[in-house]
């Protein structure tokens, strides 16, 4: 019998019948990832993106995924000494979110009971997706450079496009140049974190309890 058979058998005996155990799914670094920690991001993400949950093999194994790249990223929070972010950020963020969907508090309220979400689960998701905008921005923000070739490159390339959704705008490369120079530092950056994770997964020593999610 393997150890999770025997931890999962000791788990069943202490509870009743209509109890339900909440297998582990995934070690990584020591750390789990529960089917229920799966469960939950998949209802808080839908909800933020305004969707029905759904759980298919697809979805959780996304879900594994993200919850793996937060632990890799909480762990380098951790040893670089990061800090968290402002609960205020995430306050206003929740506050936006509930003025942009919501009539009223009850409707609100009603939404997070329908998608079995409770509001402090939400709260501290919200919290550390702030922190984790934080953490990406001092990381990895600082070794991005655009130089004035790729910002004018990038105009001849998308001029069309960035005149017809900002009509507002002269055609110059002087109106666009800030745009696009966040545009360019955002995929870089992006691309150092991918990258980071992806160097991250390799050297982990990761088990996969449900191969389904491999």
């Amino acid at each position: 019998m393997t150890l999770r058979a025997v931890v999962l058998l000791l788990l069943a005996g202490s509870l009743g019948r209509s109890e339900i155990v909440d297998r582990i799914a995934i070690i990584a670094d020591n750390k789990i990832i529960k089917d229920s920690d799966i469960d939950q991001d998949l209802r808080i993400t839908a909800f933020l993106n305004n969707q029905r949950p759904v759980f298919t093999a697809a979805a959780r194994k996304t879900s594994a995924k993200r919850l793996l790249d937060q632990i890799f990223i909480r762990s380098e929070i951790d040893q670089g000494e990061y800090e968290t972010a402002p609960v205020a950020e995430a306050q206003n963020l929740l506050a936006s979110i509930k003025k942009s969907r919501y009539p009223s508090e009850a409707a609100y309220k009603n939404a997070l009971a329908s998608d079995r979400i409770s509001e402090e689960d939400l709260k501290a998701h919200l919290l550390w997706q702030m922190t984790v905008l934080h953490f990406i921005d001092l990381r990895f923000r600082p070794a991005v450079l655009v130089s004035d070739d790729e910002i004018r490159n990038y105009f001849d390339a998308h001029k069309s496009q960035m005149e017809a959704a900002n009509p507002q705008k002269p055609a110059t490369l002087e109106a666009f140049h800030d745009q696009i120079q966040q545009t360019l530092t955002g995929e870089e950056v992006n691309k150092l974190l991918y990258d980071w994770l992806d160097r991250r997964r390799e050297i982990a020593k990761i088990v996969y309890l449900e191969e389904s999610l491999k």
